[in-house]
């Protein structure tokens, strides 16, 4: 039980994006960093002053985050990034470090729990680095530092004498429903949201909830970089919980949410189950998920569009059958035209997602992905690069055949290729995908007339898309000089 601290500590929240250290980057969704959310919630509650930088938002920049570092001089400044926001996270740690030298100085994320001795080492800036699923583990650690005593507690990693030492493992967060809301107040920014078709007439104000955590499927490319929970044990909400979250984000004036679970349908019974809370509620807003093709049917779909569902995105990855072996996805290219079909029936909107520059793969498997998107007609795609980040099956077994820079990480502007193809080809592929979609015969008609009826009331967000869109099919990222 914790009780609040005589000594009320400041302590800073920074959010670093992956794509500091590319001009032209691929255009990413923009969502609330629920984790970080809940852990200033926790620490919060406990009697401390919160502060959040988040990057990710292209209002502030890296220099304004060393602006606030220095001014601030708070008790614990808490970073948080994945592998290619490697080098920025240990340059805001340095000057953290060299402005206060008793701050404490935290990475958690995914490369953090992956790779603690990136951010440990002699002389590192860093203090301790937070392994796994970090809410409760930050909140014990800035309670630690406002008692004077040792932070590493379970859940951390720290710098012990020549090497890293991992504390006890910490248990994955059982009973969500024991966790604070985040703190959404922070997140009440328009910069935002996703570059999702949404059947919302009015300006949108996004929102972003989470219903479960986990996921058991043992794709060889998955990390925590492409997900947002830890663990294969699945975990859920209550749907009352939930709802009530929701009733607050629309209070608050959110009307288009998005559901940040890895996979939105991996409990059949659970999702019906919250559909039906939604539904019987009386509460109004229009929401996106994600979920998998071969967890996808038509029953569900329907209940979830009632319950104010317009856009489901799916990994479809690839579109040949021995890709999708390789990739250990368990589901199948037939899994993903019935899945579109049916969400097609339903009148939902979907994004596609497919990953491209798998190992040994051809121009045969890259045109089999490009017939089958043609076939599946999505309103919308996302193509990534595949990039096994570290904590997945694939980084263990092909560590020497990748980038040695974690900044040449990243699944959108860097290419690690273990495919038969060139660089070159595979940004062709990427290129050609997109051009595929947009001069579709059914993209105009469905995502600017049907779809996206909103575009009026959003010509800002849909013209970032445009611009980010454009230069990044014109120009292609580049390193940052």
């Amino acid at each position: 039980m914790f009780h609040p601290p005589t000594n009320a500590l400041d302590v800073l929240f920074i959010r670093v994006p992956p794509w500091l250290s590319v001009e032209h980057p691929h255009p990413e969704n923009c969502d609330w960093p629920i984790d970080l959310g809940i852990a200033m919630a926790l620490v919060e509650r406990d009697g401390h002053r919160v502060h959040f930088c988040d990057l990710e938002t292209r209002r502030q920049t890296i220099d304004d985050a060393c602006r606030l570092i220095r001014e601030l001089r708070a008790g614990v400044v808490v970073i948080n990034g994945i592998t290619p926001s490697h080098s920025a996270m240990l340059h805001l740690a340095g000057v953290a470090r060299h402005s206060c030298p008793r701050t404490l100085v935290m990475a958690c994320g995914q490369h953090a729990t992956s790779v603690p001795e990136s951010f440990l080492f002699n002389g590192s800036p860093f203090d301790l680095c937070a392994i796994g699923e970090f809410e409760v583990t930050v909140r014990e650690v800035v309670f630690a530092a406002a008692r004077g005593s040792d932070p590493g507690i379970d859940g951390t990693a720290v710098w012990e004498g020549h090497s890293v030492r991992v504390a006890a493992e910490r248990p994955l967060t059982k009973d969500l429903d024991s966790l604070p809301f985040p703190l959404h107040r922070f997140f009440a920014d328009e910069t935002y949201g996703y570059y999702y078709p949404m059947a919302v007439r009015r300006r949108h104000r996004w929102g972003f909830i989470s219903a479960t955590r986990g996921c058991p499927y043992p794709c060889i490319y998955c990390s925590r970089t492409l997900r947002t929970s830890f663990g294969s044990e699945i975990r859920t909400r209550s749907p009352e919980n939930v709802v009530n979250e929701i009733r607050l984000l629309v209070s608050a004036g959110v009307n288009v949410l998005v559901f940040e679970d890895d996979t939105i349908n991996i409990d059949r019974d659970y999702l019906q189950r919250l559909c039906r809370c939604i539904i019987e509620s009386g509460v109004s807003i229009t929401w996106a998920a994600e979920g998998r093709v071969d967890l996808a049917d038509e029953k569900t779909l329907r209940l979830m569009k009632q319950a104010g569902c317009c856009t489901i995105g799916f990994g479809v990855e690839s579109g040949s059958p021995r890709m999708l072996e390789l990739l250990d996805k368990r589901s199948t290219v037939g899994d993903a035209e019935t899945a579109f079909a049916a969400a097609r029936r339903v009148g939902l909107m979907t994004v596609a997602f497919f990953l491209i520059g798998c190992p040994g793969e051809t121009e045969e498997d890259l045109e089999m992905t490009v017939a089958l998107m043609k076939r599946i007609r999505p309103t919308m795609i996302q193509v990534a690069f595949f990039t096994p980040y570290p904590g997945s099956p694939c980084y263990r077994e092909m560590r020497e055949r990748l980038p040695a820079r974690w900044d040449d990480y990243s699944h959108y502007n860097r290419i690690s290729n273990l495919s038969k193809l060139s660089d070159e080809r595979l940004r062709g592929y990427q290129a050609r995908l997109y051009r595929e979609l947009l001069f579709s015969p059914w993209f105009i008609p469905e995502y600017l007339a049907r779809c996206n009826i909103g575009l009026l009331t959003n010509f800002g967000r849909e013209w970032r898309l445009v611009r980010f869109g454009l230069k990044f099919l014109l120009h292609g990222p580049r390193p940052v000089p």
